[in-house]
């Protein structure tokens, strides 16, 4: 499985982008604030309409991962710390996309 780090999570350009490039077959989505945002979702959606997506909140990331195939899969999240809770043994790797410097930001 293979993760991403951008704060563009609104972005079904950048997402549909990235899951080109990296083949993905399965796309997940951490984050709290997008979870709640039909709107963004549903256009997502649509851009990547050869693609499964799942938007979750953060806290149930890990459990989605531990209960199916992620193999071919490309999560999406916001911060570092949101993969916190993630086996390392699980990653394949990590993109670091677009994070802007905030006062007291910390890799």
């Amino acid at each position: 499985m293979k993760v991403r780090i951008d704060e563009r999570l609104e972005d079904a350009q950048m997402i549909k982008s990235w899951a080109k490039f990296l083949k993905a077959k399965k796309i997940i989505i951490a984050n709290d604030e997008i979870e709640k945002m039909d709107l963004e979702k549903e256009i997502i959606r649509m851009s990547l309409d050869h693609i499964r997506v799942d938007f979750i909140q953060v806290e149930k990331l890990k459990d989605k991962l531990e209960n199916e195939d992620n193999k071919e899969s490309l999560i999406f999240v916001k911060k570092p710390e949101d993969l916190k809770s993630l086996e390392d043994d699980k990653i394949s790797s990590i993109e670091l996309g677009f994070m802007a410097f905030k006062e007291g930001f910390k890799l």
